[in-house]
């Protein structure tokens, strides 16, 4: 154990969690092949905005926890491996952003200015999607300390990407 308490892993250990997040690469992209975690993807009503970051959608929700819950299950199977969680959202058609409907009622309800924050207002919506998810995991048995967010607004596409990481010592 270091100072602090905590295990002290050494280069052994961060070599087994690297072998361990590499066999989870493998197995999760098998597993995710053909499968995805789906968000409501249009905004017209201010007023359901929320839609497009509830993993619980009546559209989506179960199939979601179905999948998730199959992440869960095989990141048990590598103690020593994180799951990046990378929420993305796509380009919203390209163009001028400040025309584009769904993209100003987030902006509004995000109380950010279209004009100048439209990558931001994106980055937002892709950051509510990755947590949903990341919530969603713990809720289903992983714990929290394993799961790490990244999230990317005006991707090419929209999307939540899981990717196994080994867990190093310091």
């Amino acid at each position: 154990r270091d100072r602090d308490g905590g295990r002290r892993r050494g280069d052994e250990g961060d070599r087994s969690a690297k072998r361990q997040a590499a066999e989870a690469q493998v197995k999760v992209a098998a597993y995710m092949a053909g499968r995805r975690v789906e968000f409501h993807g249009h905004f017209p009503d201010s007023e359901r905005l929320d839609d497009g970051w509830d993993i619980n959608h009546p559209d989506y929700g179960e199939a979601n926890y179905d999948t998730l819950g199959g992440l869960v299950d095989i990141m048990e199977r590598f103690p020593d491996t994180a799951l990046e969680v990378h929420g993305k959202t796509g380009n919203f058609g390209g163009g001028d952003y400040t025309r584009n409907k769904y993209l100003i009622n987030l902006a509004r309800h995000f109380q950010m200015d279209i004009r100048t924050e439209a990558k931001l207002v994106a980055e937002e919506l892709a950051r509510l999607r990755a947590n949903a998810a990341k919530q969603a995991l713990v809720d289903l048995g992983l714990a929290e300390s394993r799961i790490q967010l990244k999230w990317t607004g005006l991707a090419t596409a929209a999307e939540v990407i899981f990717t196994p990481k080994p867990l190093l010592g310091d």
